[in-house]
């Protein structure tokens, strides 16, 4: 059944998904991956109660689970509900500190809250960990540029663009790859600016 369940899952049938995934609960009441998986399904569908319920059960059974920790603060956070979102992505990184995924979302939070510091530390442990999507050096740069740090924000803007132009990115997505085409043209801009401010004619216009 969960075999069956992320079959349907990966091609996009979601109502399928959760009753396959269902029906393996069924047989298994203690199996909570099933329970992340569900939350997971209900999310596609933008059913934000019903995700948070499942992600409630698997935690449930299993509070080392960081999949349904890191789910329940993603179902916070869609909801507007940041301190809460915090709460949970936190968690989730202190269970598994080696996923950069878990930091790249706490210092989202901790940067809407304007908590620079705090998102700051966040995105230099997501920038440090294997497999890191380049998007963390924009948002490394922004941070700093926040801080009117512009040296450095152009640093981590120039890594940025460098590593997007030799597509050493993961494969992204319709809408991710919209941002990511709207955040490498605002690094160029940005660059184009900070050069020009010091002088510096020749990486202006290149």
């Amino acid at each position: 059944m969960t075999v069956s369940g992320n079959f349907y899952a990966i091609n996009g049938h979601h109502d399928e998904a959760i009753s396959n995934l269902a029906m393996a609960i069924r047989q298994d009441s203690s199996f909570y991956f099933a329970w992340t998986l569900i939350g997971h399904e209900f999310v596609e569908l933008e059913n934000i109660t019903a995700a948070l319920s499942a992600y409630s059960k698997a935690h449930e059974v299993n509070q080392h689970d960081f999949r349904a920790i890191y789910g329940i603060g993603r179902v916070y956070d869609m909801s507007k509900m940041t301190f809460h979102a915090v709460f949970h992505y936190r968690n989730a990184a202190l269970v598994n500190p080696n996923d950069w995924r878990m930091w790249m979302a706490l210092g989202d939070c901790y940067e809407r809250l304007s908590e620079l510091d705090n998102s700051l530390v966040c995105y230099k442990k997501a920038a440090n960990l294997a497999n890191c999507d380049i998007i963390i050096f924009y948002k490394l740069a922004m941070n700093y540029m926040n801080r009117s740090e512009d040296e450095i924000a152009a640093f981590f803007l120039e890594k940025f663009v460098n590593l997007a132009k030799t597509g050493k990115s993961p494969p992204p997505k319709t809408f991710a790859q919209q941002d990511r085409i709207k955040e490498v043209m605002d690094s160029f801009n940005k660059l184009a600016m900070y050069y020009t401010s010091i002088g510096n004619s020749t990486k202006a216009e290149e």
